[in-house]
This record gives C-alpha cells, structure tokens and sequence, in this order.
C-alpha cells in the first residue's frame, strides 16, 4: 500500500507542474488572492510530503496521500480548467 501511495503522490506532483509554474507567474500579480494562488502552487507537494517520515510525528496511514494525491489532482484540473476558460 506504500507503494501505490508514493505511486499517486508522485502521480499528483507530475499533474501538478504546469500549475505551479503557473502560479509562480501569477503569485505577484495577484494582489489579495496571492494566498489562495500559493495554496494552489502548493497543493501537488502535499502528497508527497505527506509519504515522508518526520521524526516527532507518526506517519499517517497510506490512504492519506492517496486521498491528498486525487484531491490535488482533481484541483490541477479545475485550475486547468479555469485558465483555459479565462485565457479562452
């Protein structure tokens, strides 16, 4: 199961690079909404951070990520979604 979980975290992280670059574009520009533009920029990172061990907290179950990994995925294509309308 850890496996399929560093899996889908690696899977969200490669969903989600066009959409921090993205965002890096426009996290200066984006005045009031810049913490909602890095919250965006950061969401494909959460998955994996989320499969690494860190020494004073326990390592959460592996249907963690997974559920962090196709909640950022499907965010990745909303936000893809919405550039496409914007920019369309």
């Amino acid at each position: 199961m850890n496996r399929i979980a560093i899996f889908f975290a690696v899977l969200a992280l490669a969903a989600g690079l066009w959409q921090i670059v993205l965002g890096s574009l426009f996290v200066f520009d984006a005045g009031w909404v810049m913490p909602l533009i890095l919250f965006i920029m950061l969401l494909p990172l959460l998955p994996l951070i989320l499969t690494q061990e860190v020494r004073p907290w326990p390592k959460p179950s592996p249907i963690v990520p997974i559920v962090a990994a196709v909640t950022s995925m499907a965010m990745s294509g909303l936000v893809y979604y919405l550039f496409y309308a914007y920019f369309d």
